[in-house]
């Protein structure tokens, strides 16, 4: 899914990588996390107090995330291009890990 970097210190990079229906996370060599959906474009990083949060530009595609820990919010920008907002939508991935109630919404 891809690599992006925080804005405020380009040196950390977070990589993004899908297996199955897994979503993992890598910060900065501190290895792979598993990423637990929290909201339709947001994910808790499994052992670690943080949260991803995806952004979409104007047009749908996926161009940045901020990313939370210990009450900052950090902005990151996607490397290498774009994902296009024809990339498999991440809320039914994310209700299909974690399970959503009728109505489409988180449980």
């Amino acid at each position: 899914m891809g690599r992006y970097t925080l804005d405020p210190r380009p040196e950390l990079a977070l990589t993004f990588s899908r297996e199955d229906e897994v979503l993992y996370a890598e910060v900065a060599g501190q290895g792979r996390r598993t990423l637990k959906p929290v909201g339709e474009l947001s994910f808790a990083i499994a052992g670690v107090e943080a949260q991803i949060t995806f952004r979409r530009n104007e047009q749908g595609a996926v161009d940045g995330l901020i990313f939370s820990q210990g009450g900052r919010d950090m902005p990151a920008t996607r490397k290498g291009g774009l994902l296009p907002s024809t990339f498999p939508a991440l809320a039914p991935m994310a209700c299909a890990l974690s399970g959503c109630n009728s109505d489409g919404r988180y449980m």
